[in-house]
């Protein structure tokens, strides 16, 4: 009697096996001794391709997984269209109190208290984001200036050594190479804390004058880096009296009119202005504040005043 795995391997090729196993169809061999079913059991003369080759089968399904497109249908699309489609929600009885008492709040604050908010911790004990905005850019422009300009002096030490001893003699070979180091080290700290803090001072009072500006106007506009730029290039050159310092506001001004706009255009669509991040500071309160009155059992009322 034949053997039907023989007569299998023998008359039919792998591939169109795989396929048409994977289709879920039946494959009839012209020996017609057995039918290869996708998911049948050894019953009547009939196989599976798992008996024939299992672990070829194994292998083939994990390439072909690895391999497959994902499968997108119009039912799927559809969805994804719905949810992401904006829809116009009316607002509530309780949004339109929020958006009533923000509006309140806004309408009696005025710059001092914005730009002493603006200074002070909020209900969550934090700094203001303008603050930390600050601060992190000062630190951020101090240690990059640290780097770069540490690396540039200690090029310039090591060839400021090498011109100063070209006729020295040292002790050792060791000795001279120790105090080369020595110089290298000491003309990088030198440098490095010196244009870190000269850059450290100019960004942060540069930072500090515009966010201060901009907070007491709540707006956020190229005359707040303007101004900044102009108050900060004068006191740099202070120094240097009257002319020094009528120069330096003028070169300052005008840098900060070159910085102002790339930083008021990136503001405007792709962070947060003045006006919106205020806004949102605002809302937090409210909701805090209305927070604060469920907890203690009394009716939610609008701000009564603009600061605790």
């Amino acid at each position: 009697m034949d053997n039907p795995v023989q007569n299998a391997k023998n008359k039919t090729k792998f591939w169109y096996v795989f396929k048409q196993c994977e289709q879920g169809r039946s494959v009839i061999l012209h020996s017609n001794t057995c039918c290869l079913l996708r998911n049948a059991t050894d019953l009547d003369g009939r196989i599976t391709l798992r008996q024939i080759i299992p672990n070829t089968w194994t292998v083939y399904k994990n390439v072909r997984a690895f391999f497959s497109l994902p499968r997108v249908y119009a039912s799927e699309l559809l969805m994804e269209t719905a949810v992401n489609q904006p829809v116009d929600v009316p607002l509530s009885d309780t949004d339109k109190d929020i958006e009533v008492a923000i509006q309140k709040y806004l309408a009696k604050e005025t710059p001092m208290d914005r730009l002493k908010d603006m200074f002070s911790r909020n209900h969550k004990n934090d700094y203001s984001d303008n603050l930390i905005f600050i601060y992190s850019n000062t630190y951020k422009a101090a240690v990059f200036t640290f780097l770069v300009m540490a690396t540039i002096s200690g090029v310039h030490g090591k060839q400021d050594f090498i011109d100063r001893n070209k006729a020295s003699q040292f002790r050792s070979k060791f000795h001279a190479n120790r105090l080369l180091m020595d110089t290298i080290w000491l003309y990088m700290f030198r440098g490095g804390f010196k244009w870190s803090f000269k850059v450290g001072a100019f960004v942060g009072s540069f930072l500090l004058v515009s966010q201060s500006i901009a907070t007491c106007r709540n707006k956020s506009s190229p005359l707040e880096y303007i101004i900044a730029g102009g108050v900060t290039g004068g006191l740099m050159k202070m120094n240097l009296g009257l002319r020094g310092f009528v120069v330096g506001s003028l070169v300052g001004a005008v840098l900060g009119l070159l910085g102002g706009i790339p930083i008021y255009s990136a503001l405007t669509f792709g962070m947060q202005t003045q006006e919106e991040k205020h806004y949102l500071e605002v809302k937090d309160k409210v909701l805090y504040q209305r927070h604060l009155e469920k907890l203690a059992g009394k009716p939610s009322t609008a701000f009564q005043g603009i600061s605790s």
